[in-house]
């Protein structure tokens, strides 16, 4: 895959992803961009020499297996946008991982949900940024906490790209390894002292049949996510290290890479937001999403 980048007058006018033998075409990128297969017409009215192009299967400045996703989705609280789809059969519900890259954009005095299964308001198991912007997983069942987990970091810096894998593996005998939270790669123990931990073999919501949600709780619209997210996968019935979606640079940072997934289990899905269909499921299983009020002008070349 490349990306070609055209500037004029130091503004960023368009850029121009080359996927194989298709494009896809970002115009006026920043603020109102909008995304659209690109057609000889399109290709025609931009320059025929880019400001300068990347090779995002490999950049120099890169470590080895480090690539640029193609797009990230812009999910938006105002508009009560977000993606869902009906899971099901029953997945594994002991045993799962979740990975995405989020770069938040406005913070929430209700809270943002990433990744819910809300059955109803007593019953709701779902990961999620707190008021206060710390990273949870929570099962709530019969109208109380049966387990939780919290970063007691917080994650408020707006505008900036986290990695953030959240894994469940309720079967493990050691009780602090059944709810685990990884960010850019490194192990989460430092958690609030109002933590929950998981009995073993506890089965939450998560990966239940029914519908799940990305981007919103399915209970109120002022708990929806503001954020650009990419790169986005589940793991139906097994757990994953952060190695298996990024790698770290020379410089520290935590980057991107082509994931190394064995299986994405019965429910698994990998949505890299690389077409104009906004929920298309990578994974080779077929579970695509349906975008709720989301578009391809809702994609945006601003990657991890």
């Amino acid at each position: 895959m490349k990306i070609y980048r055209y500037r004029i007058d130091r503004s960023l006018l368009a850029v121009l992803v080359a996927v194989g033998s298709s494009f896809i075409l970002f115009q006026n990128c920043g603020p109102g961009f909008s995304a659209r297969p690109a057609d000889s017409q399109s290709l025609d009215s931009i320059s025929s020499t880019p400001d300068d192009t990347l090779d995002t299967d490999q950049t120099t400045d890169s470590p080895a297996g480090a690539f640029k996703p193609v797009a990230s989705l812009f999910i938006r609280r105002a508009t009560n946008s977000y993606l869902e789809r009906n899971l099901g059969p029953d997945g594994s519900r002991t045993q799962w991982t979740f990975s995405a890259w989020i770069q938040r954009t406005s913070p929430s005095v209700s809270g943002e949900h990433l990744f819910s299964r809300m059955l109803n308001a007593n019953n709701i198991s779902s990961i999620y940024f707190s008021p206060s912007g710390r990273i949870t997983l929570i099962n709530y069942a019969n109208g109380m906490t049966a387990n939780r987990i919290a970063t007691a970091t917080t994650y408020n810096e707006m505008g900036r790209w986290n990695h953030i894998l959240v894994a469940s593996d309720t079967s493990h005998p050691q009780e602090s390894e059944r709810l685990i939270i990884f960010v850019n790669g490194e192990r989460v123990t430092n958690l609030t002292a109002d933590s929950v931990p998981a009995a073993r073999n506890y089965a939450g919501l998560l990966n239940s049949s029914g519908r799940h949600s990305i981007g919103d709780r399915g209970f109120s619209v002022n708990d929806g996510l503001d954020a650009m997210i990419s790169e986005v996968h589940f793991i139906d019935g097994a757990v994953l290290a952060p190695m298996a979606f990024g790698v770290r640079a020379s410089d520290g940072s935590w980057r991107p890479i082509r994931a190394v997934v064995p299986t994405y289990g019965a429910n698994g899905f990998y949505l890299p937001f690389d077409s104009m269909d906004v929920g298309r499921d990578a994974s080779g299983a077929n579970h695509s999403w349906t975008p709720v009020r989301l578009t391809s002008s809702d994609l945006s070349p601003l990657v991890p």
